[in-house]
């Protein structure tokens, strides 16, 4: 092996390990095994940093070199300068030693490239320090309430409007089934609450910080903060992004309420008595536990009124929030006015569920 490589091969010294490198082999037998190649480096040396007596080394062994016969290269320009040049001009007052020859400059070439430059002093490290990372927990928020926006907003679009839930009193009955079929066909609603369901577990999660990271100042209410700086921390975009996550999965429960009184008013009397209803919801079960089909609507629209008090307590703590802020809180107004309304609107749609859970229980209570 030529005296200009490394004794070990890349892999080995990479890893600090010996290299077991039988004699006469072009490669070791840790590379054999792994069957990659097994390569050899000339050695790096460590480089010092050019100190001051270096230089004067360096010049040093040059006058001996050189003796007496050294002669001073002049720097001013080869040529001379016009006469009618405005020398008392500061654009002209530039400095003849700390510049090359006139007319025989030199190309520059950068000694390192940009990636190897050394910016962790000074203030720029402290400002890329900054900017770099959006805080902890910012982006993960962020994304959360992107994901589940984008997944509430499909199934909002899938999901029949009440036009699409009319049906004409004069429709016969043997129509009125067959378009609640190709409907439910259509649609699936099953999916669509199973999904409801998931996505609004995820935003009741995600809530608390939520609030906790657009908020920061609501959270530290006894720190000797200025009131105006402390209106300014708080985080406009997000809790935007958290009110249209709340309002989106108040949309999805509406239209799934458009749905249930459709059933009650329209299908439900349509049930000839001792028909065992299968409704085309999620299958619910509790363990070992399944629901029965006819309890499984009702246990369902339990399960939503408990999420609606869980998005009750977010709201109510968003607006608790907002309020306690101290200072010029004008721009806050719009913010306020939207979750205060969040909350009545939930309230109103818990109200609506209870009261048809209970229209589905009489009907089932009628047609056993």
């Amino acid at each position: 092996m030529s005296a200009d490589l490394r004794q070990a091969c890349d892999r080995c010294h990479s890893k600090k390990l010996r290299c077991p490198r039988p004699a006469g082999s072009a490669e070791c037998a840790r590379c054999s095994r792994a069957r990659v190649p097994c390569l050899f480096s000339p050695p790096s040396r460590a480089s010092r940093p050019f100190r001051r007596h270096d230089a004067a080394a360096a010049v040093a062994v040059a006058v001996a070199a050189a003796g007496d016969a050294l002669t001073p290269v002049s720097v001013l320009p080869t040529t001379a300068l016009p006469s009618s040049l405005p020398l008392g001009d500061p654009l002209l007052a530039w400095d003849p030693v700390a510049c090359p020859p006139y007319g025989d400059f030199a190309v520059f070439t950068p000694s390192a490239s940009p990636d190897a430059l050394n910016l962790s002093d000074g203030p720029a490290s402290a400002f890329f320090a900054r900017t770099a990372d959006p805080g902890p927990g910012d982006e993960s928020a962020i994304a959360k309430l992107t994901g589940i926006m984008l997944a509430l907003d499909r199934v909002l679009r899938s999901l029949p409007t009440l036009h699409q839930l009319g049906i004409p009193d004069d429709m016969p009955v043997d129509q009125v089934i067959r378009y609640i079929e190709e409907l439910n066909a259509k649609v699936d609603i099953r999916n669509n609450v199973e999904a409801i369901l998931l996505h609004t577990q995820h935003l009741i999660i995600v809530y608390p910080d939520v609030l906790r990271l657009a908020l920061p100042a609501a959270q530290r209410p006894d720190t000797d903060t200025d009131t105006d700086n402390q209106v300014h921390v708080v985080d406009d975009a997000l809790l935007h992004l958290l009110i249209a996550c709340h309002k989106r999965v108040l949309d999805c429960l509406c239209r799934l309420l458009d749905s249930c009184r459709t059933c009650t008013k329209t299908v439900a009397p349509l049930i000839p008595h001792g028909y065992d209803p299968t409704f085309n919801t999620p299958e619910v079960r509790i363990g070992s536990f399944v629901a029965p089909k006819a309890a499984a609507a009702t246990i369902l629209l339990s399960m939503i009124s408990e999420m609606y008090l869980k998005l009750i307590a977010g709201a109510d703590s968003f607006v608790a929030q907002l309020t306690s802020i101290q200072g010029d809180v004008d721009h806050l107004g719009p913010l306020i006015a939207q979750s205060r309304a969040l909350c009545d609107r939930t309230r109103v749609l818990t109200k609506e569920t209870t009261e048809a859970r209970e229209k589905l229980a009489l009907v089932g209570i009628e047609i056993n």
